[in-house]
């Protein structure tokens, strides 16, 4: 197993942010795991840089991409455990707050009673991608299916995986709910390990225990 950290960036990098790479980093090569962390820095596309972290990736030799949010804090044990469970699930996932009081967290759950795995893992039909983690084959077929464009400052057109658009209802769809559509019309689940903690920072930092408000009897968007 090789993973590669990818991570879009506006401006900055969050500090908690940093200080978690850095500790997670630390416990992959204590693991045996190689690592590479490749940052996109300075665009003000989120679209396209997430499409760039994935042309990165694709010229690694890595083979799970860990898609992480600059805002995003996290234990290096929830990291591992994410990860370990790509090694048999194509897509797995961490649930972390939105940026308000009360906490909320935003899961576009399937309607009625959660259907779990063998590893306790909650199917779902999307989530928010900053604690995302794939297999190389699957940004590979998403690479194959999107359409290629010139973007600004590059020679070459690359790959546009990640889009705004609308769902079926003709609501909008930003480019996470869009990319996770995009992965169940290839016939992929898109697993949610509800035990992880994942902060998210903002004017502090937001965080919580998704478990303390998930029902098993509720559905939809929680």
């Amino acid at each position: 197993m090789k993973v590669y950290i990818g991570m879009p960036i506006g401006r900055i990098i969050e500090a908690e942010t940093h200080f978690a790479v850095l500790a997670t980093v630390h416990a992959l090569y204590k693991h045996g795991v190689s690592v590479n962390h490749g940052t996109i820095k300075g665009s003000s596309i989120v679209e396209v840089a997430r499409s760039r972290v994935c042309e990165e990736f694709l010229k690694s030799d890595a083979t799970h991409l860990f898609m992480i949010d600059s805002d995003q804090t996290w234990q290096a044990d929830d990291f591992l455990k994410v990860l370990r469970l790509a090694t048999v699930l194509p897509v797995v996932c961490g649930a972390y707050p939105i940026k308000r009081e009360p906490v909320i967290y935003y899961v576009d759950r399937q309607k009625g009673p959660p259907i779990r795995n063998a590893w306790g893992c909650v199917k779902i039909n999307g989530i928010g991608l900053g604690f995302t983690c794939v297999q190389r084959k699957v940004i590979e077929q998403l690479t194959e299916k999107a359409p290629k464009l010139k973007m600004p400052q590059r020679d070459e057109p690359m790959a546009h995986i990640f889009r705004n658009d609308t769902d079926d209802q003709g609501n909008f769809r930003g480019e996470d709910m869009a990319f996770f559509a995009d992965l169940r019309a290839l016939g992929h689940e898109i697993w949610l390990e509800p035990h992880v903690q994942i902060g998210h920072i903002g004017l502090k930092e937001y965080k919580g225990n998704f478990m303390d408000g998930f029902k098993d009897a509720a559905g939809g968007a929680n």
